[in-house]
């Protein structure tokens, strides 16, 4: 599964993959199960100021001194989430008052990454948003 939606000054992603093999038998029918999915989350805010200052120097109209990409206004931010689940589903069938019935359970481990990134246009890095500074991770069974 694969989803996008861009709009304007926000972009937003999903999608997820899962995996079952499965093991059939009369005693005690099991299987393996994985599964990943995932949300991004982005959006500019660009400045009007920066708009104008940018055209300037693009037509020649504003000269550039150094220093001066300190007074852009722009940002960006990112949030995302990626979730993975491994685990086992066991079942077995009864019989109850001649109906079948099955009872089951399907333990498993689950990870989650959190990303919440935020940076000016001047001091973005593409590395920052994986590092450790923008990112909350949690285990659970």
């Amino acid at each position: 599964m694969w989803r996008t939606n861009c709009a304007g000054n926000k972009a937003n992603a999903n999608a997820g993959v899962a995996l079952a093999v499965t093991m059939p038998n009369e005693t005690l029918p099991f299987a393996f199960i994985t599964k990943a999915y995932g949300t991004v989350h982005l959006r500019a805010d660009v400045a009007q100021s920066d708009i104008a200052y940018l055209d300037g120097v693009a037509n020649g109209t504003t000269i550039p001194a150094l220093g001066n990409q300190n007074n852009l206004r722009s940002s960006a931010h990112g949030l995302s989430a990626l979730v993975t689940d491994y685990g086992v589903a066991v079942a077995h069938e009864f019989s109850v008052a001649g109906h079948p019935v099955s009872l089951g359970v399907t333990p498993k481990i689950q990870k989650t990454w959190l990303y919440n990134y935020s940076a000016s246009i001047y001091n973005y890095d593409k590395n920052d948003f994986n590092g450790s500074r923008y990112r909350n991770d949690n285990t659970g069974f």
